[in-house]
């Protein structure tokens, strides 16, 4: 038995996942500042002048956290719409999606401070004094 939810072909797909996408982003304010975060980190990268692997590390950085977003948007959407009341599964489940994002933030934080601190102290050493 077919779902009538399942996509058809790989453009619906697509336009599904795009769809997903962009209601978080209309309706989710931290994937708003994560992503103003990542804008500040890529442009520090083109900054610095960081090498291919440091790219590569920063692209993956980004990405887990934005996906680890959207895990939390999907849980908490249908979480909602599972049961409107307060449950205490349901707010047991919601915080342990909100920790996956706030791990994945905080691993951010750190690979930023190890990518970019020695960069930017001999920046400063350089042209500071």
């Amino acid at each position: 038995m077919k779902s009538e939810f399942k996509n058809r072909n790989f453009l619906s797909s697509f336009k599904n996942a795009i769809s997903g996408i962009r209601h978080t982003y209309k309706n989710e304010r931290n994937i708003l500042i994560q992503s103003i975060f990542a804008v500040i980190a890529i442009i520090c990268g083109i900054f610095f002048k960081i090498s291919l692997v440091e790219w590569m590390i920063l692209a993956v950085v980004i990405f887990i956290v934005l996906i680890c977003e959207l895990f939390n948007t999907a849980i908490e959407d249908l979480s909602d719409a599972v049961d409107e009341n307060y449950n205490e599964k349901i707010k047991m489940v919601k915080d342990v999606a909100a920790g996956a994002v706030t791990l994945s933030s905080l691993l951010s934080v750190i690979v930023g401070i190890m990518m970019f601190l020695p960069k930017l102290i001999t920046f400063l050493n350089i042209y500071g004094g």
